[in-house]
């Protein structure tokens, strides 16, 4: 019988003491090997002298735009609109940690003969290369692995125009309220203002599928026929395509100037000149991370003068107007806490938190750079069968805890 190579030991220990390993190397090196293929694919095809507009994938990745900009005027130039963006001095604030930085300031460029290709929304200069800054990345990991560099055709391009405007967040994360809130509103509300929708032939946008985007573009003032949607079937070539750095607002601090730009676009016209209403905002029709405890919760609150509401049944505009109407924000970890952008100085907002999901501070963050007063109870995940995550997880809330933090909070 022949003794077992080192490899075949490797895979008897693994498959004994840590099964949960192979699929983890299995991926490791599948992804090496598929990065290897792709690198020698890209560096023979960048020889063929054929654009991705008639055969082939883009001839490859501009990592740093600037650079790219600078070594060739022809290729468009940098907008620099930073009193509107940062005017007020961006300071990091403290959240142990556990809260993410923002992914720096935004900036605009003009990139001329630029291309918009397919349902990724992906941005090609004119010598034929993704520009991965201005981009929202297909993939998480690296965007020399985005999608379009796969494909050995693209579609032909069917739509063209002089000055086109692209204003998309991740197209993954475009149907999440907060994603298209701040990452998606806010652009709307600085495009309005540095350049108003009359100077461009397209509006390039991510595609339309909640009641919430479509009244987003009817309050931003964007000419429904303007717009374009990204799909798998677009090739838009412009003479001047305008775009803006790409930043993850909703999952990073949120800049001030963010915060502002959604409330000039969304916001009600008049605030209240003294917020009266305490609302506490229900999940009892999301479809994961609800209150196990909710009717033993709401009795606390209703003695309290707390109002029940149920976000996703109102209008942006109805949301933002509620919301400026309140003294006191209470709820659980969930994007409709993203509303406290609109409620006025001051406000309360009481977070049900739970420690263990992604980015837990975020709300924290959002609340002070709002100059809010922000409160929290640390609500329990039930883990309710092996392995399920905490971030899906119902929670529980201590009522008693809660009673407490309710007595202390202003009247």
């Amino acid at each position: 019988m022949r003794e077992p190579t080192s490899r075949r030991r490797l895979g008897i220990f693994l498959n004994r003491f840590a099964p949960w390993a192979v699929p983890v190397l299995e991926f490791v090196y599948l992804r090496v090997l598929r990065r290897t293929c792709l690198a020698l694919f890209q560096a023979a095809w960048r020889a063929v002298p054929v654009s991705s507009e008639v055969l082939g994938p883009p001839k490859g990745v501009i990592v740093r735009i600037e650079d790219w900009l600078a070594s060739d005027r022809r290729r468009g130039k940098m907008v620099h609109e930073a009193s509107w963006t940062c005017g007020q001095e961006e300071k990091d604030r403290e959240t142990n940690g556990e809260c993410g930085k923002a992914d720096g300031p935004l900036f605009v460029v003009e990139v001329e003969e630029g291309r918009v290709c397919t349902e990724t929304g992906a941005i090609l200069g004119r010598d034929d290369r993704l520009l991965a800054e201005i981009t929202p990345s297909d993939t998480w990991f690296d965007s020399t692995e985005h999608d379009v560099l796969l494909r050995m055709r693209l579609p032909p391009v069917n739509v063209a125009g002089k000055r086109v405007a692209y204003i998309c967040t991740h197209p993954a994360l475009a149907h999440n309220y907060g994603h298209w809130l701040f990452e998606c509103v806010s652009l709307y509300g600085y495009f309005r203002e540095i350049y108003g929708w009359e100077q461009f032939d397209w509006i390039v946008i991510n595609r339309l599928t909640h009641p919430f985007q479509e009244e987003s573009l009817s309050r931003a003032g964007i000419p429904r026929e303007k717009a374009v949607e990204l799909n798998a079937r677009l090739h838009l070539k412009a003479e001047s395509l305008i775009a803006s750095s790409y930043a993850s607002y909703a999952t990073n601090r949120t800049p001030k100037w963010v915060c502002s730009a959604v409330r000039r676009v969304i916001g009600p016209a008049e605030t209240p000149r003294k917020p009266s209403r305490k609302i506490y905002l229900t999940r009892r029709y999301a479809n994961r991370r609800k209150l196990a405890n909710e009717k033993e919760v709401l009795r606390v609150l209703e003695r309290y003068g707390v109002e029940e509401v149920v976000p996703e049944r109102l209008s942006l505009s109805e949301q933002a107007a509620l919301f400026a109407e309140s003294k006191w924000v209470i709820g659980l970890y969930g994007a409709a806490l993203c509303n406290v952008v609109f409620a006025p100085k001051g406000s309360v907002v009481l977070e049900f938190r739970v420690e263990l999901v992604p980015n837990a501070a975020y709300y924290e963050d959002l609340a002070r750079t709002c100059e809010l007063q922000y409160e929290q109870i640390r609500a329990t995940p039930l883990h309710r069968s092996r392995g399920r995550s905490s971030y899906y997880a119902d929670v529980l809330l201590d009522a008693r805890e809660l009673e407490k933090k309710l007595d202390a909070l202003p009247r």
